[in-house]
């Protein structure tokens, strides 16, 4: 004889049938993309944690420090990158489903800011000097040396999308939502350089000397906003118990506009002086993948997702500052983020 019970819990309910050795789950948790809930509005609203981690081989300020008695190009010593610093950013979203077509429009916004702090000295040692990488004076030449570099980069970026996307599955084991929609993206970088002693003779830090001696300050910007279309996909595989594997890749072309700036300025007198406002096409692409836990709450009527995962995102083109007449600073201009992400959603 068959029996089924139903056993009431805080969070969902599971089916109890006992002519099977494994309970199974909630059907909605099993049977879908989307959460059907009971009595909903179809909206949700997600909050995302992130941890990243920054790469851009162009944010640097000089080389390593040689032996000035013993070389004529001061330029032939290795780069040094400096530590870009990891840092949270978050992102926040909501949507609506159109349950009856398996429809849904979502809006994002994600924030993350960073910063970099490099400083480099030969110690007042005669011998040895460092080659001053954004000093881009015409009369700048490869034995021009410093012996003290600091450095200040920061990034502030923002991205808005929306998007518009459709549920598909195959049978109760995968699940696929591809969409489309538009990026609106804020890529703000600040970079500030000085360089002192050799060439910029620092007067022994004397006050009085300031008028005829001081370091050589090198303030750039590079800012960049644009607007384009976004196509992408977000695969799930059911693993049980409310668990899935899912992931995430999209890829977004903007066209927009950079804002650039660089001046250097040596006794207050301008050296360098560039700003342009180009406009330019510009890819985008991103891609996460990870683990997610979906339970009910309040009878059916609210469902909660968790994710752990993790993110990479490239911005192709994003340093546009012009670099030196000796090409030491790299052509990769791509401004990469990637690092952990940790998101909950409440579908109501």
């Amino acid at each position: 004889m068959k029996m089924s019970s139903v056993i009431p819990l805080l969070c969902g309910t599971i089916p109890v049938l006992a002519d099977q050795s494994i309970p199974t789950e909630h059907p909605q948790v099993l049977d879908s993309f989307y959460p059907q809930l009971k009595n909903g509005d179809n909206a949700w609203g997600l909050v995302d944690l992130l941890y990243f981690s920054v790469h851009e081989r162009r944010v640097v300020m000089t080389n390593k420090n040689t032996n000035l008695f013993t070389t004529a190009d001061i330029t032939k010593k290795p780069i040094i990158h400096p530590h870009l610093e990891n840092n949270f950013g978050y992102r926040l979203g909501t949507g609506y489903i159109f349950s009856k077509r398996k429809w849904d429009v979502a809006v994002n916004w994600t924030h993350f800011n960073t910063d970099a702090h490099q400083k480099r000295s030969t110690h007042h040692d005669i011998s040895r000097g460092m080659f001053p990488l954004w000093s881009l004076a015409d009369d700048i030449l490869p034995y021009d040396w410093v012996e003290e570099a600091e450095m200040h980069w920061e990034l502030d970026l923002n991205l808005v999308d929306l998007d518009f996307g459709y549920a598909l599955d195959w049978g109760k084991l995968f699940f696929l939502r591809p969409y489309a929609g538009l990026r609106s993206a804020w890529i703000d970088q600040d970079f500030d350089v000085s360089y002192s002693g050799g060439i910029f003779v620092n007067g022994l830090n004397l006050p009085a000397l300031e008028s005829s001696c001081g370091p050589d300050k090198v303030h750039m910007k590079n800012n960049f906003w644009g607007l384009g279309p976004q196509l992408g996909i977000e695969p799930q595989m059911t693993l049980g118990k409310g668990w899935r594997i899912y992931g995430n890749a999209c890829g977004t072309l903007e066209y927009g506009v950079f804002s650039l700036r660089q001046k250097e300025t040596y006794l207050e007198t301008a050296r360098y002086h560039r700003h342009r406002h180009p406009w330019r096409f510009r890819w985008i692409i991103d891609a996460g993948a990870g683990i997610l836990w979906k339970t009910y709450c309040a009878s059916d009527r609210l469902a909660l997702t968790f994710k752990l995962g993790w993110e990479y995102h490239i911005f192709f083109d994003q340093m546009e500052l012009k670099g030196d007449k000796f090409d030491l600073i790299s052509d990769n201009r791509n401004l990469v983020l990637n690092g952990a992400a940790f998101s909950a959603r409440i579908d109501f």
